[in-house]
């Protein structure tokens, strides 16, 4: 019922006034189960890490997260909160919410081996600096829709991701 972690996460990365890079992410935690496993309770930290550019430039900043997750049986509904004393850029405080639900596709004819799930979220981000996150204002909303696929142990996910920033105001 209780879990400690570690993960990792690395990419390339290409900002507008900083070019390109790499960005590393590191978090921890612990995950506390209820014995009947619907009920999951999350607590961690987050650094995203990008060394090829200074210091001066923002670029390295945490992140406190708690999600609290509760399997109904036939909907998984999960919550997320992070805050960032200063994210991004010298951005300021921020606040990162999230509602997801996911439901299972069980009831398509697929190999024992295969699970298939669909899954919706929709989330708020707010900072305290827009101008120097790089957004038009303190906040926006975003928003997922997708299918998981599990084969092999490996999940596979195909999903459309959106915000309500126009174009313009994420600097083309």
């Amino acid at each position: 019922p209780l879990w400690l972690y570690v993960t990792g996460f690395g990419s390339n990365v290409q900002f507008p006034s900083l070019g390109p890079g790499v960005e590393i992410d590191v978090a921890g935690g612990v995950k506390i189960n209820s014995d009947d496993r619907k009920l999951a309770i999350d607590v961690g930290y987050q650094r995203s890490l990008y060394p090829d550019y200074p210091a001066s430039t923002g670029s390295k900043y945490g992140e406190v997260q708690a999600r609290v997750d509760y399997d109904f049986g036939p909907v998984l509904v999960s919550g997320r909160l992070r805050w960032s004393p200063d994210n991004f850029g010298h951005s300021g405080h921020s606040w990162n919410k999230r509602a997801l639900v996911s439901v299972p596709l069980s009831f398509l004819p697929l190999p024992d081996d295969v699970k298939l799930r669909a899954y919706g979220s929709l989330g708020n981000f707010w900072v305290e600096k827009p101008q120097a996150y790089g957004i038009p204002g303190n906040d926006y909303w975003f928003w997922q829709f997708g299918v998981v696929t599990s084969v092999w142990g490996l999940d596979f996910t195909f999903a459309y991701t959106d915000t309500n920033i126009d174009v313009a105001g994420c600097g083309y």
